[in-house]
């Protein structure tokens, strides 16, 4: 353990002479003397002065350096749980891809989602969500809606004018 400055040096120079003689020039010594081990204070003060410091103060942090530190650690926390989150995700698309591939192959390999629309005989409808029933779709223009059931086959048509993935319903023989 080398002195860190040459203050702290010269200090356990006195701090060593005071445990060999037992004279210590002031009751810091004295203290110094009494709770450190002959060794740990000999290994300090042989420490050479040659680019030692004459003393190391302590850095001050402003408190925007503090706020700046702890925002930085706040976005590591929150990219952490994004990643998270994220995996979690993944996990629970690669679940469902596992328990609903045979319904997946019945629906067709092209499947409306939310917000893309679907043409039908009936006209044009968006596709609000899902229900245990099937796609839950809302009329363009109108105040028609419903469920398309399970099932139903669909072709991707592009994009249409909006931007949203346009689907036409494939009709189905009647046994």
């Amino acid at each position: 353990m080398p002195a860190k400055s040459k203050s702290q040096q010269r200090f356990m120079g006195m701090v060593n002479q005071c445990k060999k003689t037992g004279k210590c020039a002031s009751s810091e010594v004295e203290k110094a003397a009494g709770s450190m081990k002959s060794s740990d204070v000999k290994k300090f003060a042989s420490t050479k002065h040659k680019g030692l410091p004459e003393k190391v103060t302590e850095k001050k942090i402003t408190f925007k350096d503090f706020l700046m530190e702890f925002d930085i650690g706040d976005q590591q926390l929150q990219q952490q749980a994004t990643q998270q989150a994220n995996q979690q995700q993944q996990q629970a698309a690669a679940d469902q891809q596992a328990r609903g591939g045979a319904f997946a192959d019945n629906m067709g390999g092209d499947t409306p989602s939310k917000g893309d629309v679907i043409e039908s005989k009936q006209g044009r409808f968006v596709v609000v969500g899902g229900s245990m029933q099937g796609i839950v779709v809302k009329q363009l223009g109108g105040d028609g809606g419903g469920t398309i059931p399970h099932g139903t086959k669909f072709k991707n048509m592009g994009q249409g004018e909006s931007g949203k993935t346009v689907f036409s319903v494939i009709p189905q023989a009647v046994n």
